[in-house]
């Protein structure tokens, strides 16, 4: 089973950070979560990698939300157009879910008038595209 985070060290990089700052344990600390991503993944490709996994997903799962909010679905509603639970779609729009898949993707899009499209791009192209905060300045 695959971990519900990226581990460096005592840091964690963990899916679905929203806020800017986060507070460290203990003690009890600010830190400036960009720069914290930042020097961790100047340290480690696998690091470096596994934040930018997290970058694609994430881009992925907000147009599955933003898709189905747009066609006015709730989660239910959708979960009834597909036959599949509220919880099933729930856990596709998740970003600590493991269990998707292109066929899921696929149906899921397609319930909402959509068709997922995969494209490939060299490395340090998608890397301009998608610059990580803190990081531009140290390079």
């Amino acid at each position: 089973m695959k971990s519900n985070s990226r581990k460096k060290g005592s840091k964690t990089i963990s899916k679905g950070l929203r806020d800017k700052k986060v507070t460290s344990h203990p003690p009890y600390e600010e830190v400036d979560l960009d720069a914290w991503i930042a020097e961790l993944v100047s340290q480690s490709e696998d690091a470096r990698e596994a934040y930018e996994e997290d970058v694609a997903l994430r881009d992925v799962l907000l147009d599955l939300i933003t898709m189905r909010e747009r066609a006015g679905l709730s989660q239910k509603e959708l979960a009834d157009k597909l036959g599949i639970t509220q919880q099933m779609v729930s856990k596709m729009e998740n970003m600590d879910y493991d269990g998707r898949t292109f066929a899921k993707l696929w149906r899921h899009a397609n319930a909402l008038g959509y068709r997922p499209v995969i494209k490939f791009e060299p490395i340090e192209k998608w890397r301009k595209k998608h610059p990580i905060p803190g990081l531009a300045e140290k390079e």
